[in-house]
């Protein structure tokens, strides 16, 4: 009999510390992607098994439904739960492309199930975040650095340090392979550059010479391009000084060298880097020109924190519209652990809230929530603690113990007395004439905190 007391293994729950900093980065993640015009989107949970299998072989990740949105006579495909945000966002379009605008820019944080073994950063359930443009036909080059962009925006508001984006492009991964193996690239080829990261340049050598059978010396003569990771102010040079006899590798160099130009004008972002790193291949076949993966320095053990790429016609196992687009993922509840994990968030509070309005006694219940009701309508998140006859010093203890900011208390002679916590330090009082100018004072208070 399954213990009731734990819930099944890789199904999260956060205590109320972590779902404060998780909401903290979901308001974030939108936020940015909101200010560079994407529309927030939620799409259907349960998606057909055929619709999911767009993607390829999808038999080991899938949760599959029994009983989902029964109809009768059951003659309709199987279904299952979606496993990413990026296959439903392509049936979507594809479903409704005539109300569409575009380019259509949206983002997306969701709930995905995998059915994978959970282990440590990795869960069956759990919040993906995306950012993706998809557009008719043709998708301009310069929405790959856009989303480079936003998504470089969102980690900086994360806080999370130094970050790197590396960037790389699959026609110039390919072009370079033909290069020197007069060949076209294999998937398996692409499959084991992608796993560097892993296993390691010398052991993803070994096995192209011995698993795959490619010439030792082509094989080093390969790695003596895409060995090096080439800094953002050093691409143009590095580009422009290799050859372009072939059409992949020329119009490889060519977008890389755009996505670049832009991203190079992102100036004010701090503890942020974009790099050009050839051997960024990423797995999946829908893949076909610009990919990322994005780095914690000194957290590379956790491998890429954010990932995506450009996709020709992802749509296309739907519509006969061609729908080009360009997108980026970040699972959210894997980058939650690892801020726990690595102490990168502020954890200590427990609650959201602004301010608590304390009573002395309960004749003052009336007061004090008057007080907060017309503190709420200034923006504010407010509680009133109804514990009467408490000692005021026991009651702003609750302050410290929550990481809450102020308290409140309404006297008796219709003064105002906030309490503001200062870290390691009693608690600041002030006097205020009326709620107005506390809301002014909070409010200013927590710009200055940002």
């Amino acid at each position: 009999m399954a213990n009731r007391y734990i819930n099944p293994s890789g199904f999260t729950e956060n205590l109320p510390h972590q779902q404060v900093v998780e909401d903290e980065l979901k308001d974030s993640f939108a936020k940015v992607a909101e200010s560079y015009g994407y529309a927030r989107l939620e799409t259907a949970s349960v998606e057909y098994l055929e619709t999911l299998a767009s993607k390829g072989e999808i038999n080991k990740e899938v949760y599959t439904i029994g009983r989902a949105l029964s109809e009768g006579v059951n003659t309709e495909s199987e279904r299952a739960l979606h496993f990413d945000l990026t296959v439903p966002f392509a049936r979507y379009v594809a479903q409704h492309q005539a109300d569409l605008p575009f380019p259509f820019r949206r983002y997306q944080i969701q709930k995905v199930w995998r059915g994978e073994r959970p282990q440590k950063g990795r869960f069956r359930e759990f919040y993906q975040a995306d950012v993706d443009v998809v557009s008719r036909d043709n998708l301009s080059i310069y929405f790959d650095a856009e989303v480079a962009t936003v998504m470089a925006q969102i980690l900086t508001s994360f806080k999370l340090g130094k970050v790197t984006m590396h960037i790389n492009n699959r026609k110039f991964l390919s072009g370079l392979f033909y290069e020197v193996f007069k060949t076209d690239i294999t998937t398996p080829v692409l499959q084991t550059i992608d796993r560097i990261d892993k296993i390691g340049v010398e052991e993803v050598k070994r096995i192209l010479r011995e698993q795959i059978c490619l010439p030792s010396a082509s094989v080093e003569k390969l790695f003596d391009v895409i060995g090096r990771i080439v800094p953002l102010e050093e691409v143009s040079d590095f580009l422009s000084n290799l050859p372009t006899s072939n059409d992949a590798l020329k119009e490889g160099i060519e977008e890389l060298s755009q996505v670049f130009s832009v991203l190079a004008e992102n100036k004010e972002l701090k503890d942020f880097s974009f790099v050009l790193n050839p051997t960024i291949a990423r797995g999946l076949d829908y893949y076909t020109g610009t990919v990322y993966e994005t780095t914690i320095e000194g957290l590379e053990k956790y491998g890429s924190i954010c990932s995506g790429g450009r996709y020709a016609d992802l749509a296309g196992r739907f519509t006969k519209q061609k729908l080009p687009g360009v997108g980026m993922s970040i699972g959210l509840t894997r980058l939650l652990a690892i801020l726990g994990e690595e102490n990168l968030a502020d954890f200590s509070r427990k609650s959201r809230s602004d301010l608590v309005v304390f009573l002395r006694d309960h004749q003052q219940s009336v007061l004090a929530i008057r007080a907060a009701n017309m503190l709420r309508g200034q923006g504010l998140n407010i509680e009133v603690n109804y514990k009467e006859g408490v000692a005021l010093s026991k009651q702003l203890a609750t302050l410290e113990k929550q990481s809450i900011p102020h308290g409140l208390v309404c006297e008796a002679d219709g003064k105002l007395t906030m309490y503001t916590l200062r870290d390691g330090e009693q608690a600041n009082k002030q006097t205020f004439a009326n709620i107005l100018d506390i809301a002014t004072y909070i409010h200013s208070a927590k710009v200055t905190r940002r």
